[in-house]
């Protein structure tokens, strides 16, 4: 009895051994295109769900930015180049374990900086990157630091897709290139 059971026991640790072999990935295999199954979570859609949309004409959320363009490669592909309206604050992080951008160490916006729909500058799982490209809105940025720190962005910028490089539909997330903003104490 006691050997059965010992034969069963490798047996069935074979069987898993088994499957836990096919779910693992090989990196050096993956040619980038199409869902990635070592990282990919959310499923793959060319476009937003139905009733899932963004203003022209008016400021955008982070949230409804995001609903509308993170995983949806084609959505974001279509609209490229076009112009948008988005306001939120600027991400701080460091709060419950929470990434920290590198202005919050430097206290100096350069190049990128981060937009939450949060008045608390908190929820680093739900930001959207802004671009700051010009010398003209980064100066201004760097003349008014206390109120880009502190009071709510208004932005009117260019959609741009920014690849991660890691592969599958979730791989390029939208960027915000600024071409005005301003903020508004709130």
């Amino acid at each position: 009895m006691k050997k059965i059971v010992i034969v069963s026991a490798l047996a069935v640790a074979g069987l898993m051994a088994e499957g836990c072999k096919d779910e693992k990935c090989d990196w050096a295999e993956y040619n980038g295109s199409g869902p990635n199954p070592c990282i990919e979570e959310v499923p793959c859609e060319d476009y937003p769900p139905e009733g899932v949309t963004i203003s022209w004409g008016d400021y955008n959320t982070v949230g409804e930015m995001r609903s509308f363009f993170v995983c949806h490669r084609e959505a974001l592909k279509e609209h490229d180049g076009d112009t948008v309206m988005l306001a939120g604050w600027l991400y701080w992080g460091g709060n419950d374990g929470e990434w920290t951008p590198d202005y919050m160490i430097s206290h100096s916006i350069q190049q990128w900086a981060y937009l939450t729909d949060n008045a608390d500058h908190s929820d680093g799982h739900h930001t959207i990157s802004v671009s700051i490209s010009t010398e003209n809105v980064g100066s201004l940025i760097a003349n008014d630091m206390d109120a880009f720190f502190n009071e709510k962005w208004h932005i009117k910028g260019i959609v741009r897709g920014h690849e991660l490089g890691t592969g599958g539909c979730c791989s390029c997330e939208p960027v915000i290139e600024i071409i005005e903003v301003f903020t508004v104490n709130s």
